[in-house]
């Protein structure tokens, strides 16, 4: 089990690594986040690829040394990410900003899934929270403004 939960943790590291060589392009281009993870969950062996130097160097070195080579070669990779010419490659990624599960034969797999419903049931519950304390305020108000024409 533990060798299993090592596999899956290094994967997800491999992608999330691949998605950020790629993500300050990506912001640069207006290009929506949900689009940004589709694509990677589409076409994940990229960028499982292009992560997959880094999980390797960290899991062979030490802490500080592996995150201290990872902060000197990292922003290489932001370049390559940045001048890579995976749209000529990759035809469907040129129209980014629509989503390409269509054209994809790739087997999609859902990495942020887990992430996207947590982030979404708390800002559910803070939007609540907010909206029955804004509900409390008016009513308040209400009864305040009540008290001061009587």
């Amino acid at each position: 089990m533990k060798l299993i939960s090592k596999a899956v943790g290094n994967f997800i590291l491999c992608a999330m690594y691949g998605w950020y060589a790629f993500d300050y392009s990506w912001a640069a281009e207006n290009i929506q986040p949900d689009i940004r993870f589709q694509f990677v969950e589409e076409h994940w062996p990229y960028f499982v690829g292009f992560g997959l130097p880094y999980v390797v160097l960290l899991s062979c070195t030490s802490f500080f040394y592996g995150y201290g080579l990872f902060l000197v070669l990292f922003p290489f990779s932001i370049i390559i990410g940045s001048t890579s010419e995976y749209k000529s490659v990759c035809p469907e990624a040129a129209g980014l900003r629509t989503p390409s599960a269509k054209g994809s034969n790739m087997l999609r797999i859902r990495i942020f899934q887990a992430s996207q419903q947590l982030a979404l049931r708390i800002i559910t519950e803070v939007d609540r929270q907010i909206t029955a304390a804004n509900e409390k305020r008016q009513m308040y108000k209400k009864k305040v403004e009540s008290k001061k024409t009587k």
